[in-house]
């Protein structure tokens, strides 16, 4: 599937262009319920991202920041993701009208 799209293009030195690398790095974050950005589309820049699930937990739309890496270090992830993953939730309850946010 990948393949049929050519060529992947490099942002910068650490952008994935590897399709196999990318199914697997999309495998990777399926499993985890979120995604690290590490500098694949700018240099310096690190993102994460987790989704907003629908009513029969279909991802409908996601929620991700962007900050400088020496702003988002490694000891901040955790503690990130696990809000973002609840704002997610709270996003997804009012959305879908599922309830109370």
């Amino acid at each position: 599937m990948i393949e049929a799209l050519g060529p992947l293009k490099a942002y910068t030195p650490d952008t994935v262009t590897d399709p196999k690398k990318l199914l697997d790095e999309f495998a990777a974050i399926r499993a985890d319920g979120y995604a690290v950005n590490e500098g694949q589309m700018n240099v310096g820049v690190r993102a994460l991202a987790v989704p907003v699930k629908g009513p029969g937990g279909e991802t409908v739309a996601g929620l991700c920041i962007e900050a400088p890496a020496v702003r988002l270090g490694d000891d901040r992830i955790d503690d990130l993701i696990t809000r973002m993953q609840l704002a997610a939730e709270r996003i997804a309850k009012v959305a879908t009208f599922d309830g109370p946010a």
